[in-house]
């Protein structure tokens, strides 16, 4: 499940944009939105099996009530 980072809603958030692979940085990265008007997203690296590994979280932007 995915977590807002903003309200800590799981129920709320919806995946925004189809996922990509960055050529640049080799990361996977998912984009999302929440109800209450948060939109993020979340990029994994590849570990040492080949698998995806969560990396990090950023707020892109919130939208005001």
């Amino acid at each position: 499940m995915v977590k807002c980072p903003n309200c800590g809603s799981t129920a709320q958030v919806k995946l925004a944009c189809k996922p990509f692979i960055s050529t640049w940085t080799e990361m996977l990265t998912e984009g999302f939105s929440c109800g209450c008007g948060c939109h993020f997203r979340q990029e994994y690296t590849r570990n040492d099996q080949g698998q995806w590994e969560f990396y990090s979280q950023m707020i892109d932007y919130m939208e005001k009530e």
